[in-house]
């Protein structure tokens, strides 16, 4: 039979019972709600790699960055050096514009002439172009490089075109270019031997100018030794009486040892006779 204490005991331990159970239930549900989360946030990490998967379709190569050519310095104040290029210039494009760049700052003062054939003489020697004559000469009139424009420019230059325009230098690749005979010849074949024999003329001038200041100095010198011709001639003498004191003082020297030596050596062969006949006389004994 139950007595009133020991249903409160009962009771006590029934109302224990049940907090244990829901504090163990809540941790596991918040264990299950954590777990969840976690599984969350890696599906979306997981997707967010798929995202950024990479799509060559979509890739955009990084933009090229070409520096410009060095210019000269402009510190020069003297007359424009008249520069001349050629060329067809169709689809007149960067690579157009960063050549005659390279021309125009050849020089710190270059008044820069681009002649461009026309449509007759391109489609004659080199093929079709895209662009017209008349395109092709506002192209470069557009450039910021280009001082004057030669329309109608020759294929092959000559040196009445060198004359009329008054041109100093001419631009162009260092690789030879077929002329219009079809022989492979250069186009550029008289410019190439103009500056050849420019550069013999340069050298002929040089030395020239050389002679000059050497017939000046030796001027100079004549003009002092005749001043001084008496004491310069007594200075030579003193050397030369010393010089040949010298060498003759050095050959007797020389003579004395080479003398000393040959004794020496004569003296050494005796002794060994010497004792060579002793040792056999006392072998014969």
């Amino acid at each position: 039979m139950t007595t009133p204490a020991s249903r409160k005991r009962l009771a006590s331990h029934m109302d224990e019972s049940l907090s244990h159970h829901e504090s163990e239930s809540e941790t596991d549900s918040e264990e299950e709600a954590q777990v969840f989360i976690e599984s969350l946030d890696q599906n979306e990490s997981e997707e967010e790699e798929e995202e950024e998967v990479f799509d060559c379709d979509e890739w955009v190569p990084p933009a090229r960055v070409f520096d410009p050519h060095p210019c000269p310095d402009p510190s020069d104040t003297e007359k424009p050096v008249r520069v001349y290029a050629d060329g067809i210039y169709d689809l007149f494009h960067f690579g157009h514009a960063r050549s005659l760049e390279q021309a125009k700052k050849s020089f710190p003062n270059v008044y820069l002439l681009v002649g461009c054939c026309s449509d007759a003489v391109t489609h004659m020697y080199k093929g079709k172009t895209v662009m017209t004559e008349a395109e092709r000469y506002e192209s470069l009139r557009h450039c910021r490089w280009v001082d004057e424009v030669v329309p109608d420019a020759p294929w092959v230059i000559t040196k009445e075109f060198l004359d009329k325009h008054q041109i100093d230098y001419v631009a162009h690749d260092a690789l030879p270019y077929a002329d219009a005979s079809g022989a492979g010849n250069d186009v550029y074949e008289y410019e190439k031997q103009l500056r050849v024999n420019m550069s013999i003329t340069k050298l002929r001038q040089k030395v020239k100018e050389q002679q000059e200041r050497v017939g000046k100095k030796f001027q100079i010198v004549a003009t002092r030794a005749g001043i001084h011709h008496s004491e310069w001639v007594e200075n030579a003498d003193r050397w030369v009486a010393g010089f040949l004191e010298k060498f003759e003082e050095g050959c007797y020297l020389m003579e004395t040892a080479i003398k000393t030596r040959i004794q020496k050596g004569l003296m050494k062969e005796q002794v060994k006779k010497r004792s060579a006949s002793k040792m056999l006389a006392g072998s014969l004994q």
